[in-house]
Protein backbone atom coordinates (compact mmCIF):
# COMPACT_ATOMS: atom_id res chain seq x y z
CA UNK A 1 0.00 0.00 0.00
CA UNK A 2 2.86 2.31 0.82
CA UNK A 3 4.36 1.79 -2.64
CA UNK A 4 1.12 2.85 -4.28
CA UNK A 5 0.94 5.97 -2.14
CA UNK A 6 4.60 6.84 -2.91
CA UNK A 7 3.94 6.39 -6.60
CA UNK A 8 0.87 8.65 -6.44
CA UNK A 9 2.82 11.31 -4.55
CA UNK A 10 5.57 11.18 -7.14
CA UNK A 11 3.10 11.55 -10.00
CA UNK A 12 1.40 14.49 -8.22
CA UNK A 13 4.74 16.24 -7.73
CA UNK A 14 5.65 15.75 -11.40
CA UNK A 15 2.35 17.22 -12.56
CA UNK A 16 2.82 20.21 -10.22
CA UNK A 17 6.24 20.86 -11.71
CA UNK A 18 4.90 20.57 -15.24
CA UNK A 19 2.02 22.95 -14.48
CA UNK A 20 4.38 25.41 -12.87
CA UNK A 21 6.74 25.49 -15.87
CA UNK A 22 6.47 28.94 -17.42
CA UNK A 23 8.45 28.19 -20.62
CA UNK A 24 11.65 29.76 -21.96
CA UNK A 25 12.76 33.27 -21.25
CA UNK A 26 13.30 35.75 -24.09
CA UNK A 27 17.08 35.67 -23.64
CA UNK A 28 17.10 31.85 -23.89
CA UNK A 29 15.11 32.02 -27.12
CA UNK A 30 17.39 34.72 -28.61
CA UNK A 31 20.52 32.72 -27.77
CA UNK A 32 18.99 29.60 -29.34
CA UNK A 33 18.05 31.49 -32.52
CA UNK A 34 21.55 33.02 -32.72
CA UNK A 35 23.21 29.60 -32.34
CA UNK A 36 20.92 28.08 -34.99
CA UNK A 37 21.69 30.98 -37.34
CA UNK A 38 25.43 30.51 -36.83
CA UNK A 39 25.20 26.76 -37.52
CA UNK A 40 23.08 27.43 -40.64
CA UNK A 41 25.65 29.95 -41.89
CA UNK A 42 28.46 27.41 -41.51
CA UNK A 43 26.40 24.71 -43.26
CA UNK A 44 25.52 27.06 -46.15
CA UNK A 45 29.20 27.90 -46.62
CA UNK A 46 30.06 24.20 -46.78
CA UNK A 47 27.35 23.54 -49.35
CA UNK A 48 28.55 26.47 -51.50
CA UNK A 49 32.14 25.19 -51.38
CA UNK A 50 30.99 21.70 -52.36
CA UNK A 51 29.02 23.11 -55.31
CA UNK A 52 32.08 25.05 -56.53
CA UNK A 53 34.42 22.06 -56.28
CA UNK A 54 32.05 19.43 -57.74
CA UNK A 55 32.69 20.24 -61.44
CA UNK A 56 36.48 20.04 -60.97
CA UNK A 57 36.26 16.74 -59.09
CA UNK A 58 33.79 15.37 -61.63
CA UNK A 59 36.04 16.36 -64.57
CA UNK A 60 39.06 14.78 -62.88
CA UNK A 61 37.18 11.51 -62.31
CA UNK A 62 35.75 11.47 -65.85
CA UNK A 63 39.18 12.21 -67.34
CA UNK A 64 40.68 9.22 -65.50
CA UNK A 65 37.87 6.99 -66.80
CA UNK A 66 38.35 8.33 -70.35
CA UNK A 67 42.12 7.80 -70.10
CA UNK A 68 41.71 4.23 -68.89
CA UNK A 69 39.11 3.48 -71.57
CA UNK A 70 41.29 4.93 -74.34
CA UNK A 71 44.36 2.97 -73.26
CA UNK A 72 42.35 -0.27 -73.00
CA UNK A 73 40.76 0.22 -76.44
CA UNK A 74 44.10 1.05 -78.06
CA UNK A 75 45.85 -1.89 -76.42
CA UNK A 76 43.05 -4.29 -77.44
CA UNK A 77 43.04 -2.92 -81.00
CA UNK A 78 46.82 -2.91 -81.53
CA UNK A 79 48.31 -5.74 -79.48
CA UNK A 80 47.68 -8.39 -82.16
CA UNK A 81 48.10 -6.05 -85.15
CA UNK A 82 50.71 -6.63 -87.86
CA UNK A 83 52.93 -4.15 -89.72
CA UNK A 84 52.34 -1.36 -87.21
CA UNK A 85 53.67 2.03 -88.30
CA UNK A 86 53.31 5.28 -86.38
CA UNK A 87 53.87 8.96 -87.09
CA UNK A 88 53.02 11.29 -84.20
CA UNK A 89 49.20 11.31 -84.34
CA UNK A 90 48.57 8.47 -86.81
CA UNK A 91 48.95 4.71 -86.36
CA UNK A 92 48.61 2.40 -89.38
CA UNK A 93 48.38 -1.37 -89.00
CA UNK A 94 46.96 -4.55 -90.51
CA UNK A 95 44.50 -6.89 -88.92
CA UNK A 96 43.09 -9.93 -90.74
CA UNK A 97 44.70 -8.64 -93.95
CA UNK A 98 42.85 -5.31 -93.78
CA UNK A 99 44.70 -2.00 -93.46
CA UNK A 100 43.45 0.17 -90.59
CA UNK A 101 44.36 3.63 -89.35
CA UNK A 102 43.86 5.20 -85.93
CA UNK A 103 44.15 8.98 -85.72
CA UNK A 104 42.70 12.07 -84.11
CA UNK A 105 39.87 13.59 -86.00
CA UNK A 106 36.31 14.60 -86.42
CA UNK A 107 33.69 12.10 -87.43
CA UNK A 108 31.87 13.92 -90.25
CA UNK A 109 28.19 13.46 -90.85
CA UNK A 110 27.44 13.18 -87.15
CA UNK A 111 25.63 15.89 -85.18
CA UNK A 112 28.09 18.55 -83.94
CA UNK A 113 31.08 16.87 -85.71
CA UNK A 114 32.23 14.71 -82.81
CA UNK A 115 35.96 14.94 -82.03
CA UNK A 116 38.08 12.11 -80.69
CA UNK A 117 40.08 9.08 -81.73
CA UNK A 118 38.73 7.66 -84.98
CA UNK A 119 39.49 4.40 -86.77
CA UNK A 120 39.47 3.95 -90.53
CA UNK A 121 39.12 0.37 -91.74
CA UNK A 122 40.04 -0.53 -95.33
CA UNK A 123 41.19 1.72 -98.17
CA UNK A 124 39.67 3.38 -101.21
CA UNK A 125 36.03 2.58 -101.92
CA UNK A 126 35.99 -0.02 -99.13
CA UNK A 127 37.02 2.54 -96.50
CA UNK A 128 34.81 2.89 -93.43
CA UNK A 129 35.45 5.40 -90.67
CA UNK A 130 34.04 5.05 -87.19
CA UNK A 131 34.74 6.38 -83.74
CA UNK A 132 37.06 4.45 -81.49
CA UNK A 133 36.50 6.88 -78.64
CA UNK A 134 34.52 10.10 -79.04
CA UNK A 135 33.51 12.96 -76.79
CA UNK A 136 29.95 11.62 -76.50
CA UNK A 137 31.35 8.46 -74.89
CA UNK A 138 33.52 10.46 -72.48
CA UNK A 139 31.08 13.00 -70.96
CA UNK A 140 32.12 15.78 -73.34
CA UNK A 141 35.85 15.25 -72.82
CA UNK A 142 38.08 14.98 -75.90
CA UNK A 143 40.63 12.15 -76.01
CA UNK A 144 43.55 12.37 -78.47
CA UNK A 145 46.77 10.53 -79.21
CA UNK A 146 50.17 12.09 -79.86
CA UNK A 147 53.89 11.24 -79.98
CA UNK A 148 53.18 7.79 -81.42
CA UNK A 149 56.32 5.87 -82.38
CA UNK A 150 57.24 2.24 -82.99
CA UNK A 151 60.49 0.92 -81.56
CA UNK A 152 61.11 -2.79 -82.03
CA UNK A 153 58.04 -4.61 -80.75
CA UNK A 154 56.76 -1.64 -78.72
CA UNK A 155 54.44 1.19 -79.69
CA UNK A 156 54.76 4.22 -77.44
CA UNK A 157 52.23 7.03 -77.46
CA UNK A 158 50.76 9.76 -75.32
CA UNK A 159 47.03 9.87 -74.59
CA UNK A 160 45.68 13.32 -73.69
CA UNK A 161 42.26 14.13 -72.24
CA UNK A 162 41.04 17.71 -72.57
CA UNK A 163 37.88 19.68 -72.01
CA UNK A 164 36.69 22.04 -74.71
CA UNK A 165 38.30 22.60 -78.09
CA UNK A 166 40.33 25.29 -79.77
CA UNK A 167 41.58 28.18 -77.64
CA UNK A 168 39.28 27.21 -74.76
CA UNK A 169 40.81 23.73 -74.52
CA UNK A 170 42.02 22.72 -71.05
CA UNK A 171 44.19 19.61 -70.65
CA UNK A 172 42.92 17.52 -67.73
CA UNK A 173 45.21 14.50 -68.01
CA UNK A 174 48.04 13.17 -70.18
CA UNK A 175 49.77 9.83 -69.93
CA UNK A 176 52.54 8.14 -71.87
CA UNK A 177 51.85 4.52 -72.59
CA UNK A 178 53.71 1.62 -74.21
CA UNK A 179 51.83 -1.17 -75.99
CA UNK A 180 53.74 -4.40 -76.54
CA UNK A 181 53.03 -5.53 -80.12
CA UNK A 182 52.73 -9.31 -80.12
CA UNK A 183 52.86 -9.86 -83.92
CA UNK A 184 55.82 -7.73 -84.92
Amino acid sequence: MKQKSDRNNLIKRLFKKLKGNKGFSLSELLITVAIMGFVSLIAAGGVAAAQRSYPKINDAANSQVAMSTAITLLRDELAMAKNVKASSTEITYETNGITCTITNGTLDGVANDIEGIIRTVGTGSNEKTNKLLSETATSGLIVKISDAAVSGSNLSLTVTVSKGSGENSQTLAAQEYVIHLLNS
